[in-house]
C-alpha cells in the first residue's frame, strides 16, 4: 500500500489527520522542520479523534483538554495504546516540539523519525477505526523529488554525518610494507553507487558464505589474510621438516573434532609449505569411501597397506591423514584390522585416549598431533586469554591498508554510505570493548563447554556488527538505533544463533543484579545532570551522542522507554567501562578460571583452596555433626546416625605446566581423596564449581541438584563407602543435642560412651 493510498484511507475517518499526513510526506525533502511539525500536528488530530470515538468513557472529558503528553498516557493507561506505539507517539511529539522550537535543529534522522513513526501511529489509528478491509502495509520511505539526484543526497548525508560527529578519526596504521596493487587487488570497487562494500566484506565472513566452506586444496588470498597461525600448525610444521627428504614411511596423523581447522591446516600446507608435503598423500577425510564396493573403514585400511606391519620396515608409503578422533578409535581397535598392531601400539603408547595431555607423539613410522588438547583460549594468572580470536578480531578492525574491511569501510565512507553496521564496526574498534567481548567468547566456552569454530566465531562477529536489514543510519531514530546498536545485538538478539543465546544468558542484565547496576539505574532516575551520568559510565562520544538525544530539553522519559534506555546504557557500560565491567561480570566464573590456572600450574595455595572447599561441600552436603563426621541416615526427627570419614587429599595425579600464559592444559580441575586405602577422583567443571560457591554460602541442595551432579552424589557415596561406620558410630540426638558413639572394642565388644554435645 502507498503513501497515498494510506492518506486515502485517513481522509475517509479524519480529513484533517490525512491532510498533515499528506504535508508531512511532501515538505519531508523541502523542509525538514516543517514536516517535523506536520508529524506532530497529525499525531495530536489522530489522538484528539480517538478521543472523540470514545467520549463515552466517564475519565473521557477530564483529558480533552490536557497537554499531548499527558493525552498519550490517559491512552496507555486506559489500554488503547501499547508500548510499542507509546514509544511512537512520544517520538513524534518530542521531535514535533524541538522542531516547533527551532525548525533549524531538525536533522534527517530526527524527520525520518518522526516520519516513520507517524506511519506507525496511522497504521495503528486505522486497525481501530476504519471500517474498509485494511491489511497493515509495510512502511514506505519517502521519494525525493526528481530535481534532487543522488549526488545531492550523498552530499546532505556525508554533511550530516561530519555535523554529529559519526565520521571518527580514521588513521591508518603504518605498515611494514607497500602492497603490490598490480599483484593482488585487496578491495574489488565494483559496485553500483550507493551500495555498502563494507556490508558485502562482512557477507563474506558469514557461515552460509562460500567462502567459509574449507577445502584441503584450496586456499584463497581471503582465507590467508584471515588465516591465524596456532599450536597445532606449528607442531605439524616441525614434525614434517624433521622427516624432510628421510626414507622410509611415514603416517602422520592429524587427530580432532569437526570443525577444528584441520582442513584449514592442510590448505595452509599446500600453499604455504608445498616442500613439506611433496611426498606425502593427503586424507582429508576418513569417512569418505572411494569405491561403491567398499565401505568407509575398508578404503582406510586399503590407503594405509604401506604401513601394515608386514610391509611398515620395506614401504616408502607417506601420508597425512586428517581424522576425527571416533573413527581413529573405531579403527584402531576394530578387531578386523589385526594386521595394524605396530600402529596399535603407537597410539596405546601415545595416551591419545586417556585423561592424560598428549598433543603430540612420534616415534620412528608415525606421529601424532592432536587438536584436542589445543585450546582456543590461553590461562594466565590474571584471567583467561586467547591469542588465537583476538588476531582473528585484530584482523577486522585493526586502521590498515593491507586490511580489507577498513578499506570497504573507508570506501563508504566516502560515498556517504553509513548504516548502523558502520557505527558497530568503528564501536568494535575500540580495544577494551575487544577485550571484553573475547573474555565473555571464552567464559561460554568454559561454561557451557562449547566448541567456537573460526568460521563460527566469524559469523558471530558479523551477528553483532551487522543487523538483519541494515538502513542509512540517517533513516534511523533513536530507538532503532538503540535496539540494532552492538550491545543489544549482543546480549539481546538470542534467536539469531547459538552462540548468542549463550550471550543473552549471560548478559549482566539477566543475573543476579548487582550493586553498582542499582547504583546506574538511580542515578539516570533521580539525577538532573543525565549528561554527567552518562560520560561517567560510557567512555565513547558518538554512543554519548546517542543515549543524550534522549533526555534532550530535559524531556521526560516514560516508563517502558526508561527501561530500553537504561538497559543499552548499562550493556553498553559493561562492555566499554572497564572497571564497571570488573564489577558486573560473574565473580564464581572469574575465581574458577584463577583455581583453573592455579590447578594446572601447581600452585600450592590455589590447591589447598580446592581441596579445603571441596572436603567442606562434601560434609556440608550430607550434613554434619562435628568435624570429620558426615551423617549417614536422613533426618529423623530425634536421632541422627553419622560415621568418621577422614578425607586426606592425593595430589600425585597433579602434573604442572609451565609458564606464565598455558597454550596446553585441562580445561576441568581433577581432585583426589585418599580414605581406607582407596583413592577416589572427582572432576569438577565451572557448573559444579558455582554450585560449590552457593553451597559454602548456605545454600542447602535440592532433589533437582542432586538429579544434575550425579557424578559428584556418585563420588560422596564412594567416600562413604570407605568409611568408618564398620568400627564406630556417632549417633546425634537432635531434641537433647547430645551425642553418643556406637564403638567396637578390641574383643570384638561394643562400648557406648558419650552424651554431651
Amino acid at each position: 500500500m502507498s503513501l497515498g493510498a494510506l492518506t486515502d484511507l485517513l481522509e475517509s475517518i479524519s480529513p484533517e489527520a490525512a491532510r498533515e499526513f499528506g504535508l508531512m510526506n511532501q515538505l519531508f525533502f523541502q523542509d525538514k522542520g516543517s514536516a517535523a511539525v506536520k508529524a506532530r500536528t497529525f499525531l495530536e488530530l489522530v489522538i484528539n479523534k480517538v478521543l472523540e470515538f470514545e467520549k463515552d468513557n466517564n475519565n473521557m472529558p477530564s483529558i480533552v483538554y490536557a497537554k499531548l503528553v499527558d493525552k498519550i498516557s490517559y491512552l496507555v493507561a486506559e489500554g488503547f495504546v501499547g508500548q510499542d506505539i507509546q514509544l511512537a507517539m512520544n517520538s513524534v511529539r518530542k521531535i514535533g516540539n524541538k522542531a516547533a522550537h527551532d525548525g533549524s535543529d531538525i536533522t534527517y534522522p530526527d524527520v525520518f523519525s518522526a516520519h516513520k513513526n507517524a506511519h506507525s501511529v496511522a497504521v495503528w489509528f486505522l486497525e481501530l477505526y476504519s471500517t474498509q478491509h485494511f491489511e497493515a502495509p509495510e512502511y514506505e520511505e519517502p521519494k525525493p523529488q526528481s530535481d534532487l539526484n543522488a549526488t545531492e543526497i550523498e552530499s546532505m548525508v556525508k554533511s550530516y554525518l561530519k555535523e554529529n560527529g559519526l565520521i571518527r578519526d580514521q588513521k591508518t596504521e603504518a605498515t611494514d610494507k607497500e602492497i603490490n596493487q598490480e599483484e593482488i587487488s585487496i578491495l574489488n570497487k565494483d559496485l553500483p553507487k550507493g551500495e555498502s562494500y563494507l556490508i558485502r566484506e562482512l557477507k563474506r565472513l558469514q557461515e552460509s558464505s562460500k567462502e567459509a566452506v574449507e577445502s584441503a586444496g584450496s586456499f584463497s588470498y581471503y582465507k590467508d589474510y584471515l588465516h591465524v597461525k596456532r599450536g597445532p600448525q606449528a607442531q605439524v610444521e616441525k614434525m614434517l621438516e624433521r622427516k624432510l627428504d628421510q626414507q622410509g614411511s611415514n603416517l602422520l596423523y592429524i587427530c580432532g573434532s569437526v570443525g577444528d581447522g584441520k582442513s584449514h591446516l592442510l590448505a595452509y600446507l599446500r600453499s604455504h609449505r608445498p616442500e613439506l608435503i611433496k611426498e606425502y598423500t593427503i586424507i582429508n577425510d576418513a569417512t569418505e569411501s572411494y569405491s561403491p564396493e567398499m565401505n568407509a573403514m575398508e578404503t582406510l585400511v586399503k590407503a594405509l597397506e604401506g604401513f601394515k606391519d608386514q610391509n611398515l620396515s620395506t614401504s616408502n608409503q607417506k601420508v597425512i591423514l586428517a581424522i576425527n578422533m571416533g573413527v581413529l578409535h573405531n579403527f584402531v581397535y576394530d578387531s578386523n584390522n589385526a594386521e595394524f598392531k605396530e600402529l596399535a601400539s603407537f597410539i596405546e603408547n601415545s595416551g591419545l585416549f586417556t585423561p592424560e595431555l598428549t598433543p603430540y607423539f612420534a616415534s620412528e613410522h608415525f606421529d601424532l598431533v592432536s587438536f584436542g588438547d589445543y585450546h582456543p583460549y590461553e590461562l594466565t594468572a590474571e584471567g583467561p586469554t586467547s591469542d588465537f580470536y583476538s588476531e582473528l578480531m585484530n584482523k577486522i578492525f585493526m586502521k590498515s591498508e593491507k586490511n580489507p574491511f577498513y578499506l570497504a569501510h573507508q570506501e563508504d565512507l566516502e560515498s556517504g554510505v553509513y548504516t548502523i553496521a558502520h557505527y558497530n564496526y568503528e564501536l568494535l574498534q575500540n580495544e577494551q570493548i575487544q577485550k571484553s567481548i573475547l573474555d565473555l567468547v571464552i567464559e561460554i566456552i568454559i561454561k557451557y563447554k562449547l566448541v567456537i569454530s573460526a568460521r563460527t566465531y566469524l559469523n558471530f562477529i558479523v551477528d553483532i556488527i551487522m543487523p538483519d536489514h541494515p538502513v542509512s543510519i540517517v533513516k534511523m531514530d533513536e530507538y532503532d538505533v538503540l535496539d540494532n546498536m552492538t550491545p543489544n545485538l549482543l546480549f539481546n538478539r538470542e534467536d539469531r544463533s547459538v552462540l548468542l543465546k549463550w550471550f543473552h544468558k549471560i548478559s549482566p542484565l539477566n543475573r543476579i543484579r548487582s550493586k553498582e547496576i542499582d547504583e546506574l539505574i538511580v542515578a539516570l532516575h533521580s539525577l538532573h545532570n543525565k549528561q554527567e551520568v552518562i560520560k561517567e559510565y560510557i567512555r565513547d562520544d558518538v554512543a554519548n551522542h546517542w543515549f543524550l538525544k534522549f533526555w534532550e530539553g530535559n524531556e521526560q522519559v516514560d516508563h517502558h522507554a526508561f527501561n530500553k534506555i537504561s538497559d543499552a546504557i548499562i550493556l553498553t557500560a559493561h562492555l566499554q567501562n572497564k572497571d564497571f565491567y570488573d564489577k558486573t561480570r560473574d565473580q564464581d566464573y572469574k575465581l574458577y578460571t584463577h583455581r583453573l590456572y592455579g590447578f594446572n600450574a601447581k600452585d600450592t595455595d590455589s590447591i589447598r583452596e580446592i581441596y579445603n572447599e571441596t572436603k567442606s561441600v562434601i560434609y556440608q552436603w550430607k550434613g554434619t555433626p562435628k568435624e570429620e563426621y558426615i551423617y549417614i541416615s536422613p533426618v529423623h526427627e530425634k536421632y541422627r546416625l553419622a560415621q568418621r570419614m577422614k578425607l586426606s587429599p592425593n595430589i600425585k595425579h597433579i602434573k604442572m605446566q609451565s609458564g606464565e600464559k598455558l597454550e596446553i592444559f585441562k580445561d576441568r580441575i581433577n581432585i583426589a581423596f585418599e580414605i581406607g586405602g582407596s583413592v577416589h577422583h572427582l572432576e569438577i567443571d565451572y557448573t559444579l564449581f558455582h554450585l560449590f560457591r552457593r553451597v559454602l554460602d548456605g545454600y542447602r541442595p535440592n532433589r533437582q541438584d542432586e538429579e544434575e551432579m550425579v557424578h559428584f552424589i556418585e563420588f560422596i557415596e564412594k567416600l562413604m563407602r570407605s568409611g568408618e561406620k564398620k568400627d564406630q558410630l556417632l549417633i546425634h540426638y537432635i531434641t537433647d543435642n547430645k551425642i553418643f558413639y556406637l564403638s567396637k572394642d578390641e574383643f570384638s565388644g561394643y562400648s557406648f560412651t558419650g552424651g554431651n554435645m
